[in-house]
């Protein structure tokens, strides 16, 4: 599996605060997000299905296994990255047009 070595030192001191105090199965589940974000990443990008396997999982409501946080912890991380997208695409379009 690809691990992003980078990632868990780009991540803000005040997140690694709040995720300490998840219980473990949601820690182990997003330790296998950050530690493997290449791989998940090749999923997103080569499966239109993914995110609505994702919002399925994330509609499910309280999870009951450790694959359901992961799971949970894809499709926000899905939707962060994609305002994120959205935001910088305005920001580019605007400095063109100036």
């Amino acid at each position: 599996m690809s691990q992003n070595q980078n990632a868990p030192s780009e991540i803000p001191s005040s997140l690694i605060e709040q995720i300490g105090g998840l219980p473990k199965e949601k820690q182990a589940a997003i330790r296998l997000l950050i530690q493997n974000i290449d791989l998940f990443e090749k999923m997103m990008e080569n499966d239109s299905e993914f995110d609505h396997i994702l919002q399925k999982y994330a509609e499910k409501g309280q999870p009951e296994k450790e694959i359901d946080y992961l799971f949970q912890a894809l499709f926000l991380y899905r939707q962060e990255k994609r305002l994120r997208e959205k935001k910088e695409k305005k920001e580019n379009e605007a400095s063109q047009k100036e």
